[in-house]
């Protein structure tokens, strides 16, 4: 039986167990079988030059950058629901969502960011952060995120690492 397969079997058997004892019972195993999916590549030293770190898995990532990947489900589900803010009353299907994406793209290069700058966004989870968070990669700028939570010091500690 392949790793894999032992690990799916291992993953079942918790699943129907549902009980403290779970882990007593199948978790070494568990444990042993899904470690053995990740062995066989030498680890990877990441560069400067990646804007992803790919960890030691013999599954490849996809070669798509943030924008490339909303614009090609855009073109296989155009009208499904991309996201949902219920508290704003926001519902955006992902073409809406891309066309909001764009704009906010064109604008932040149209304020003078260029490619590689970073912008610090400082706020709670809502449509403007998202929609900054992916704007920003499609435009190629950095976003760092800013916990509205942070104190004075973390939020320079943080700027100061940028």
């Amino acid at each position: 039986m392949s790793a894999l397969l032992r690990c799916a079997h291992s993953l079942r058997s918790v699943e129907r167990l549902r009980h403290s004892r779970a882990w007593e019972i199948c978790g070494t195993s568990l444990l042993q079988c899904c470690r053995s999916l990740h062995v066989d590549s030498q680890p990877h030293t990441p560069s400067l030059t990646s804007s992803y770190v790919h960890g030691t898995s013999s599954i490849s990532l996809l070669p798509l950058t943030v924008g490339q990947s909303l614009d090609s489900t855009v073109q296989r589900w155009p009208d499904r629901e991309a996201v949902v803010f219920m508290q704003d009353g926001i519902r955006k299907t992902f073409a809406q969502f891309q066309q909001d994406v764009d704009k906010t793209a064109a604008g932040l290069l149209a304020l003078g960011l260029k490619r590689g700058d970073r912008l610090g966004v400082w706020g709670p989870n809502t449509y403007e952060w998202i929609l900054f968070q992916f704007a920003s990669s499609k435009a190629g700028i950095i976003q760092v995120s800013l916990n509205p939570a942070y104190q004075v010091k973390e939020v320079e500690f943080t700027l100061k690492q940028v």
